[in-house]
Order: C-alpha cells, then sequence, then structure tokens
C-alpha cells in the first residue's frame, strides 16, 4: 500500500495555506427584510452553539499564513456559517415543505426520532418546538436507518431531498472539503520510523465526536433546517453532515 516510489499527496495541512476565506451570506440574503424582521423577533428559535473554545482556537492559529481562512473560519464559529449556496430563485415559494416526504410509521423509527429531538434540544442544537411555518423556511425530510455493523439506529437529515433542497442551491464542485486519509497517516508513520529507527512512538485517536454538528449555521441559512416531528416543527441551528 505503500511503496517507495509513492507519490507524496496532498494534505488537509497544505490545502490549507491556499484555500479560498469561507463565504459570507450572500447580499439578497441580507436585503431581506421579512426574514431578518422574523429571526430579530424570535431570538428563542434562532442559537449559536459551539462547545470550541474560539479566542483560543485563533490564538492557536496566529501564526498560520492564511489569514483569511483563519479570519474567516473564526467568524464562522461566532456568527454562524453560510455555505456556499446561491439562493437568488423567483420561481422559489416562500415557504417549502419538504417534510411531507418523511413516512417514518416504524412504531420504533417514530420513539428513536423523538429521543434523538429530546438529545438535541438537550445540547442546544434543536430549538424549542413551534407550531407553524413562515415565509422563508424550509423542512428537512427525516429518515431513520440502521447503522452499519451495528443494532443501533441512525437519523438522516436530507438535505438533498424535495424541490428548493439546501443541497439544491450549492454548487456540486464547491460541495468538497479536502480530508486526509489513513494512506496520508501511514506514509507519515513511515517517515517518522525512518528518521528515527528506535524511537517510541505513541499513535493516539481522538474522538471528535458529531464533529460536523459542532459548526453553527447563521440564522438566515437556520430558515432553512427546519425538522418536523411529532407535528411540531424546530429550527435545526447547526451543521449536517452532508450540508
Amino acid at each position: 500500500m505503500w511503496p517507495d516510489n509513492d507519490t507524496c499527496q496532498v494534505t488537509m495541512a497544505f490545502t490549507s495555506l491556499t484555500a479560498p476565506p469561507l463565504p459570507e451570506f450572500p447580499a439578497n440574503e441580507f436585503a431581506d427584510v421579512e426574514k431578518q424582521k422574523f429571526i430579530e423577533s424570535h431570538p428563542y428559535l434562532f442559537h449559536i452553539t459551539t462547545p470550541i473554545h474560539i479566542n483560543h482556537f485563533s490564538e492557536l492559529l496566529t501564526t498560520h499564513p492564511n489569514r483569511s481562512l483563519v479570519k474567516s473560519t473564526c467568524k464562522g464559529l461566532k456568527t454562524g456559517f453560510w455555505p456556499w449556496a446561491i439562493t437568488v430563485n423567483l420561481s422559489a415559494p416562500s415557504i417549502v415543505d419538504n417534510a411531507t416526504l418523511q413516512k417514518v410509521r416504524n412504531p420504533d423509527h417514530l420513539w428513536f426520532m423523538r429521543e434523538q429531538r429530546d438529545e438535541e434540544i438537550r445540547l442546544g442544537h434543536f430549538s424549542e418546538a413551534f407550531a407553524t411555518l413562515s415565509p422563508g423556511m424550509t423542512t428537512i425530510p427525516l429518515w431513520v436507518i440502521p447503522k452499519p455493523h451495528s443494532d443501533k439506529s441512525h437519523l438522516v437529515v436530507d438535505h438533498a431531498a424535495g424541490e428548493y433542497s439546501p443541497n439544491s442551491f450549492i454548487a456540486s464542485d464547491e460541495a468538497s472539503v479536502h480530508l486526509d486519509t489513513l494512506h496520508v497517516l501511514g506514509k507519515a508513520l513511515i517517515k517518522v520510523r525512518e528518521r528515527h529507527d528506535d524511537t517510541p512512538l505513541v499513535l493516539f485517536k481522538t474522538d471528535v465526536s458529531q464533529a460536523y454538528r459542532r459548526l453553527p449555521m447563521h440564522p438566515l441559512w437556520q430558515l432553512r433546517q427546519i425538522v418536523t416531528i411529532c407535528d411540531h416543527h424546530h429550527v435545526d441551528n447547526n451543521n449536517n453532515f452532508s450540508n
């Protein structure tokens, strides 16, 4: 798997040197007075929640040369991130209710959805329940699937399902982030062993649980992340895998 003549693979650390800054929310969203008023009048629905210590995170990146990327990342942690989404679409209805697509009938799955909802509310990822959708909102279909190699279930928040889904506003060539692989890790370990033949090596794995859920989304994007469980709506305040 790691031949001697293997060419050097690009690492995430290397791509961070030239990666563009993370996007700001677009002007058309900022100019939408109706959305702005709704967010301002319902602050209990829209939260910026992350366990990341932002100031310390920023201090650790003081010497990183790509300042625009660092600044945009720290700003996103403070005010919420906006994905690479272009939301100008004059044909889109004011309310998109794709939750009508979710057809969960299995009692065990319904129980699991309620259990997950309660946990997400406890973690500050879901807002409290509300009854009526407002202009600018998009509901996201939910599914329950079995976890691979396990008897447990997994809740899927499907940002690609339905018309005018959140992912439909994001170009496919923008929706990618370079992540290091085990192949890259193996090459690094081999290089260290070649340079330090008899030095003990300790390899540890940090369990970054719910890594994507640590990223808060901008309130203007949170409007497009409404989940419906047991006929009650909740604002999903944080990022989801595959968004």
